[in-house]
């Protein structure tokens, strides 16, 4: 069969995620140790932005009961190879954003880890230095949820991840009512939208916050910080070009 080099170029952009979310030596150890601390076993989780379902089958080894959300057809398709048989998870091709409908999906075959339903941040993208080598070369229309119906329909998560390239600010937009744990990917050159991040959730309930770096599994403070000490340190990272996950518990 004759492999086009747009075709090809998406299999190896798919192949070097794949390998980065399963066979970096002791990745999966080291997030089991991090989620441990949020996730109990039978907690519901929402995996919002799945991509390859690392994420989701650290959670299942946490005995966790898992809402794995991805809009992109072929990484869906791999979900549903490795999790479909999984009663315990439950997979829907979607996107999650601040209002339900039918959304555009500015797809990086190349690169479609950095994928997104926000064209305002793939427009910026384009414009960095950094960033303009990539193209977002496909787009697809996909479903959208928010996550108040999310919660309507299948209950309220001990834990929500959110990995939505430049778009998790939506994602909380579309939420209502407070959640106990919730993650949300940043990125320094884009601090505005995580600290919008934080201001909604402040919004639902007074929160605690801890932040990683890039790919690490730990938690960079030694004590958890208000949404003022947070925002101080997204502010700080102002000359530095990094991503990470900001966590969020909310106060006992």
């Amino acid at each position: 069969m004759k492999v086009n080099r747009k075709s090809f170029v998406e299999i190896i952009g798919l192949l070097r995620t794949y390998l980065i979310s399963y066979f970096v030596p002791g990745k999966q150890r080291r997030l089991q140790n991090l989620y441990r601390l949020f996730i109990g076993k039978d907690d519901l989780c929402f995996d919002i932005g799945a991509h390859f379902g690392n994420r989701t089958a650290v959670w299942r080894k946490l005995g966790a009961n898992v809402i794995a959300i991805e809009p992109q057809p072929k990484l869906y398709a791999f979900l549903q190879k490795k999790h479909a048989v999984d009663p315990r998870v439950t997979l829907l091709q979607a996107a999650v954003s601040d209002k339900a409908g039918t959304l555009t999906l500015y797809h990086n075959t190349r690169n479609p880890s950095i994928s997104s339903i926000d064209k305002s941040w793939v427009q910026e993208k384009k414009q960095d230095a950094e960033w303009g080598k990539f193209v977002w070369d496909e787009e697809i229309e996909v479903q959208a949820y928010t996550l108040d119906q999310l919660i309507e329909t299948y209950g309220t998560p001990a834990f929500c991840k959110i990995d939505v390239e430049g778009a998790e600010h939506k994602v909380l937009a579309g939420l209502s009512t407070p959640i106990q744990c919730v993650s949300f990917e940043y990125l320094t050159i884009d601090r505005e939208r995580a600290l919008r991040c934080v201001e909604h959730l402040e919004s639902l309930g007074t929160y605690k916050y801890n932040w990683t770096v890039s790919e690490q599994s730990k938690l960079k403070s030694s004590t958890w910080l208000s949404a003022h000490e947070i925002k101080i340190t997204l502010e700080g990272m102002r000359d530095e070009r990094f991503s990470g996950d900001v966590y969020a518990r909310l106060a006992r």
